[in-house]
């Protein structure tokens, strides 16, 4: 997880996997932030969510 210094993010907000949070981000609260890297066969879409 990567937050930029002039981001902001709320203490209630999850943030999971390789998510980057670049400059000017407003982050709200309760939200919730997946990065996953999908493998060759990435395309199941009961496995992963966009």
């Amino acid at each position: 997880m990567l937050v930029s210094v002039n981001a902001y993010r709320y203490p209630t907000a999850i943030l999971c996997g390789r998510v980057i949070v670049d400059d000017d981000v407003y982050v709200v609260p309760y939200a919730v932030m997946r990065a996953d890297e999908m493998g060759e066969n990435g395309a199941d879409s009961d496995r992963y969510a966009f």
